[in-house]
């Protein structure tokens, strides 16, 4: 389940939940009233959102904490990262936005700690439980 964002990692208060892409999986900006939405509602209909979840792959080994760079540009920041047969996998935060152009990690080649990795959009099969939650 390394693909799935995790409370604590990629859900903290450092990350909005549209830029986690929790938008119609677990969030509806036009239902009901709670903390925060008038704030999230608006940064998306400005779609202002400045970074977004990816999943990253490598033959080599990611770590959590490592910057994400493209074309030796820092782009974003790996936030959680296992080891699996043939190399790694892990989630970072990507900018949305390069040099003032749109920019999307789908199939780019970016180095992270000096190994190359994979960028890949992300599905998401359940909603994120709670840390510890169906552990154990």
């Amino acid at each position: 389940r390394c693909r799935d964002p995790k409370m604590g990692s990629e859900l903290t208060e450092d990350w909005n939940p549209l830029e986690a892409g929790l938008l119609g999986r677990c969030l509806d900006v036009e239902k009901g009233c709670s903390i925060g939405q008038e704030v999230i509602k608006r940064v998306h209909a400005k779609n202002g959102i400045t970074r977004r979840l990816w999943g990253l792959s490598s033959e080599g080994l990611l770590q959590e904490g490592e910057d994400i760079l493209h074309e030796g540009k820092k782009v974003g920041t790996v936030t959680s990262a296992c080891e699996v047969a043939g190399g790694s996998v892990a989630l970072g935060y990507i900018r949305t936005r390069m040099a003032g152009a749109p920019f999307s990690a789908e199939g780019k080649a970016l180095s992270v700690g000096g190994v190359v990795a994979t960028g890949a959009s992300l599905t998401y099969t359940d909603y994120p439980t709670a840390l510890g939650e169906g552990e154990g």
